[in-house]
């Protein structure tokens, strides 16, 4: 099953990258040992792909259990290598429990992805300053090319969308940074950037 999003409000300037994002449900989690798992889920990708037509960049949203990651990135590769992916920039969202074991994060994606949105927003973690330096050493452990993900929304009730906006440059310092990714939600966000 699947549901097209709304296109973003401000649509990219023409000289800008075409990009689409693919969001791959929770629900999702269970299916990883159903017999044809691989064979319908690249089936789908296929089909959107034909439908949306050319992208320079697929951005693979999907909040994969840490135990699934090798076999996640492993799907990835194959899809990139001779599946619907090939020729085309892809990257992958990535959360901070994916990295609390930087080494391994890195031995699964390396060469697979052209790089990965470290998202911060609706995660339920505190946004304090040692947050962030623990999350800024591991995502530069992990040696990848990253952007970070911010939320103009969180859905927890306790929690701060504003201040990830905030720390978002000390979140980017590392040499493997490659800018800021925005989820709107329809929210106005722009002030947040330089707050």
């Amino acid at each position: 099953t699947w549901r097209r999003a709304l296109s973003p409000a401000v649509a990219l300037p023409p000289h800008r990258t075409r990009a689409i994002v693919i969001r791959f449900d929770d629900s999702l989690h269970p299916r990883w040992d159903a017999r044809h798992f691989e064979r319908d889920v690249t089936a789908h990708l296929e089909a959107l792909l034909a439908e949306v037509g050319p992208a320079n960049e697929v951005q693979l949203d999907y909040d994969a259990p840490v135990r699934r990651l090798p076999q996640w990135a492993s799907l990835v590769r194959r899809w990139r290598a001779e599946g619907p992916l090939t020729g085309r920039d892809v990257w992958v969202t990535s959360i901070p429990a994916h990295v609390s074991d930087p080494a391994a994060y890195r031995r699964a994606f390396d060469g697979a992805v052209d790089g990965h949105i470290m998202q911060v927003f609706d995660t339920g973690l505190t946004c304090d300053a040692a947050r962030v330096a623990l999350l800024s050493r591991r995502v530069e452990e992990a040696d990848l090319v990253y952007r970070v993900g911010v939320g103009a929304f969180e859905r927890g009730r306790h929690t701060d969308h504003g201040c990830w906006f905030r720390r978002w440059r000390d979140l980017g310092r590392g040499a493997n940074f490659s800018g800021l990714w925005v989820f709107p939600a329809g929210h106005v966000y722009h002030h947040l950037i330089d707050a």
